[in-house]
């Protein structure tokens, strides 16, 4: 057991350090707009299904639950580069899951409106400070340490917004209220309820379902440990 659990942080430093080092060149090349995108049709919720997958172990090491609130979005066809819209998803789900504290949850929630599609993945992390919240989009402006007290390479959400304003979409961070004495009357205080991006997409067609607007309350967990 000692031996596998070794074994299971070097390939998971062996992962991080891989993915760094592609945000890395990504970054280079969305600058230089030298970074080719397919033009591809494909149904969004098989793509979201996908990056949740791939993050699954990841969570389950940190006995992180993955609340999965899916109802809300109908079959909706994207036009984009299916590869990097789950690189996109990849990149916001893992922060998430690595800024939460173990045993909380990462809630991803999906929906669409009038020609879009929208998908909020909201942490149960410290949440930003209005000065990070400036510019935490901002290449190497924000290197955080997340829960573990890991560094990340502080591009991965430069190169998910390049990309999907590239796709003809958005991505945003959700300034929470601040509700905390000491939130609200310091910008530098993290708010403390959490960290919500937003990705938009705008959408071919839906032509199995009606528009469908924000999720309720209900979720629905994925298997966790």
């Amino acid at each position: 057991p000692l031996q596998r659990e070794q074994a299971l942080h070097i390939q998971a430093a062996g992962e991080r350090l891989l993915a760094q080092l592609q945000a890395l060149m990504d970054h280079a090349r969305l600058d230089l707009d030298r970074l080719p995108l397919r033009a591809q049709t494909f149904e969004l919720i098989d793509v979201v299904r996908e990056a949740v997958s791939r993050v699954d172990e990841a969570a389950r090491a940190r006995h992180v639950r993955l609340v999965l609130q899916l109802d809300a979005l109908p079959p909706a066809a994207v036009q984009g580069d299916r590869a990097r819209v789950r690189q996109v998803l990849d990149t916001l789900l893992r922060n998430a899951v690595r800024f939460t504290p173990i045993g909380s949850a990462v809630t991803l929630q999906a929906w669409c409106d009038e020609g879009h599609a929208t998908l909020d993945v909201v942490d149960q992390g410290p949440g930003l400070t209005i000065a990070q919240h400036a510019v935490l989009f901002e290449p190497f402006a924000l290197a955080a340490r997340d829960a573990a007290g890991l560094r990340g390479s502080g591009v991965g959400l430069a190169v998910a917004r390049g990309l999907a304003r590239r796709m003809g979409g958005e991505l945003a961070a959700i300034l929470a209220d601040r509700a905390h004495p000491e939130a609200a009357s310091d910008p530098a205080t993290p708010a403390g309820s959490g960290c919500h991006m937003q990705l938009r997409l705008p959408t071919v067609t839906s032509a199995r379902a009606p528009d469908a607007g924000p999720p309720g309350s209900a979720g629905v967990p994925a298997e966790a440990a």
